[in-house]
């Protein structure tokens, strides 16, 4: 293996790369190269006489391990198989087999993925406490379960980390402890271990027999670990044991800790030096990525109150323009601007997939993704699927479209399938029943839905619910006139005809109670956010969701023009295969670790980016900064950040009111960055006002 390392590498990667430091952090800025330090530094362990074996490699994801282990093949021709090289809980797993006994579990245990750990959670509450799950009042199995898998991964006390989470009124802590009580002996029984158990597990090997903790110190001579920042508290105690006092080959980037809400800790990179006495630290600043521009834009964030790693980034590239601060009006004029500048970009001869459009949360992409449907540039979400295909929208909308029209059967049965114990034969079957006693009795549907024939046709475990859902729907359908109830289409196929005749005829819903606004509200206010509370434990940022939601709806002054809208963006969705150029949308953690030629951040005010319940705490206005950061270091050639001055439309009554720019712009020098402010339309989005 014959690797000239000085001529392959920078000055500082080679520093790092060739250190002779017991223990070494690198702090490796955006696009300076971590990971080919990273695989170079195995390379020249190998070159020194260090025994492959010798070497542990550590990472976050399978994707990330693959990628590592296929570099160091490459680059070594040593095949992954004569390293010990692998994601974090992978490694645990490989600690723990030939000492299960010791920990009094059998070699031959298995291995629970998400979904079996569910349901064995979801068995342990059944034996523990039967009518717990019949509640509609208390959180689901799954949001508990990632509530206590937080805590683990945080390394805290599950009481403590539980009260943060849920209050007394939600669920007595006494009976959350019983039930993971009996999940931990379930498991025992069973002989298996979740994902936490192997990092537990692991650590308790280590701690309680420092003969094996000795055995694997000798073997692990040398230690390298990816992505460093965003280890928790289990990991770091994981490394601690495995590491004593050999070499630990820690890479990555204080600035770009993004990963507190899943236990991540930053304090785990910032006291390396107080847990490692004899560590060196090395800064590998030379940027590949972004123009000098950029990079000064970057620098100028302060990322960290901490300073004693404060490093400056500096550019390869020649120079270009400077980042571009937007003013907009609002998220609808965003949107335009976006779509007039890719149609700018595409004749300067870039392509789709040459840019990307970050924002801070998912429904701040709702109008662009409207606006992109309407010009018909395909477009990618990769922080998830499209608005207007997410359950929670999908769910509100069905439930407007049965209280608008009663024979929407595919509503009814979306709305019928969330009930518990029903699937679809039996939403069918519920369905039928009803609609044969209207056809006999020839009573009123709304009446029956209302009296005991149709809640003797839910199973048992849905009845509770279902009265609850009746009422809300209920309450929202009587706000709609009744002349038209009149008019209703006899079927759903006739639901553009029906909007169509509306259109023409405003005077049959045009009244304020039937506003879509009005009834959505309603139907969230009532039953579904309660709903969504105890179904998904990103509850807030859904709830989100569906205020976007209202404030699109509130532009339309009836609910047929508004179901048609949505109905005509569903449809008319752009191709989106894999041959097919696409615009990137995603959420700025999603977009971690990748790059693109152009980036669009948008909504860059207070209490959009950073997000309004981030406001409160110091320690999570650091994260979000950056965030901020790790946005806008994504970018090389050109980047847009988007400032708009009202969240909802001008005239829309005001959900929300002027907005402040994000601090984070604020923070900046003037001479970082080129103001514009968008007009639509423009003569020309080349010629934009400037200041």
């Amino acid at each position: 293996m014959a690797i000239d390392f000085k001529s392959e590498l920078n000055e500082e990667q080679y520093a790092a790369v060739s250190s002779s430091a017991r223990s070494l952090l690198i702090l490796a800025g955006a696009g300076t190269g971590k990971t080919r330090t990273l695989t170079y530094r195995v390379a020249w362990l190998l070159s020194q006489g260090v025994a492959p074996e010798n070497i542990l490699l550590l990472t976050f994801t399978n994707k990330a391990a693959r990628e590592m282990l296929t570099r160091v093949e490459i680059l070594t021709h040593y095949t992954r198989d004569h390293f010990w090289g692998g994601t974090f809980h992978h490694i645990a797993q490989r600690l723990i087999r030939p000492n299960a006994t010791l920990l009094g579990l059998q070699t031959n245990f298995g291995i629970l993925d998400e979904s079996d750990a569910l349901q064995l959670f979801t068995e342990s509450i059944r034996q523990v406490s039967p009518e717990f799950l019949k509640n509609k009042n208390v959180p689901k199995p799954k949001v508990l379960l990632e509530s206590i898998d937080y805590a683990r991964n945080a390394h805290r006390h599950l009481e403590e980390a539980l009260a943060i989470r849920w209050t007394e009124d939600d669920l007595a802590l006494s009976d959350l402890l019983a039930f993971f009580k009996k999940y931990q002996s379930q498991k025992q029984e069973q002989s298996v271990l979740d994902y936490n158990d192997l990092l537990e597990w692991a650590v308790r090997l280590l701690k309680e027999h420092p003969d094996i903790a000795h055995y694997y110190n000798q073997r692990f001579r040398h230690i390298l670990i990816d992505e460093y920042q965003d280890t928790n508290d289990l990991q770091g105690q994981l490394i601690h044991f495995l590491a004593a006092d050999h070499q630990i080959f820690a890479v990555g980037d204080d600035a770009q800790c993004i990963y507190n809400w899943r236990g991540a800790n930053i304090e785990n990179i910032h006291r390396f030096a107080e847990k490692h006495p004899q560590a060196s630290i090395c800064k590998i600043t030379l940027n590949y990525r972004s123009t000098p521009e950029i990079l000064r834009l970057a620098n100028a964030i302060p990322v960290t109150n901490k300073q004693i790693f404060r490093k400056e980034l500096h550019a390869t590239r020649a120079s270009h323009k400077k980042p571009f601060w937007v003013h907009v009006t609002d998220f609808r004029q965003q949107a335009k601007f976006i779509v007039k500048r890719l149609q700018g970009l595409i004749d300067e001869g870039y392509h789709l997939s040459d840019v990307a459009v970050l924002y801070r949360a998912h429904y701040q992409s709702m109008e662009l993704q409207m606006e992109l449907t309407k010009a018909q540039i395909a477009y990618t979400v990769t922080s998830g699927v499209r608005f207007f295909e997410q359950v929670h929208i999908r769910d509100l909308i069905a439930m407007l479209r049965a209280i608008y029209n009663r024979h929407d059967r595919c509503a009814w049965m979306r709305i019928l399938s969330r009930l518990p114990k029903v699937g679809e034969k039996t939403a069918d079957r519920i369905l039928g029943k009803i609609e044969e006693d209207v056809a006999k009795s020839g009573r009123d549907f709304w009446e029956i839905l209302e009296d005991n024939f149709s809640l003797e046709l839910c199973p048992q475990e849905a009845r509770i619910h279902w009265i609850t859902l009746v009422r809300s729907l209920l309450k929202a359908h009587r706000h709609l006139p009744k002349n038209s109830s009149q008019e209703e289409p006899a079927s759903a196929i006739d639901l553009f005809a029906y909007a169509t005749a509306q259109q023409k005829n405003s005077s049959i819903v045009k009244t304020e109670d039937a506003s879509p606004q009005m009834l959505l509200s309603i139907l969230w206010e009532d039953e579904y956010r309660d709903y969504v509370r105890r179904n998904f434990s990103n509850h807030s940022s859904r709830s989100d969701d569906v205020t976007a939601l209202l404030n699109f709806s509130e532009r339309f002054e009836n609910v047929g023009d508004f179901l048609l809208q949505v109905s005509l963006l569903q449809s008319e969705e752009t191709e989106t295969d894999e041959d097919k150029e696409t615009l990137s949308l995603t959420t700025i953690h999603q977009a971690k670790g990748l790059e693109f030629p152009v980036v669009f951040i948008i909504s860059l005010s207070d209490g959009l980016f950073p997000l309004k319940r981030a406001l409160e705490e110091e320690a999570s206005i650091q994260e979000e900064r950056r965030l901020f950061y790790v946005a806008v270091t994504r970018a090389k050639d050109e980047l847009y950040l988007c400032c708009p001055r009202w969240a909802a439309p001008r005239n829309a009554g005001g959900y929300l009111p002027s907005q402040k720019p994000s601090r984070f712009l604020e923070e900046l020098s003037h001479d970082t960055y080129e103001t514009l402010y968008f007009q639509f339309p423009p003569s020309s989005l080349r010629v934009l006002g400037r200041k």
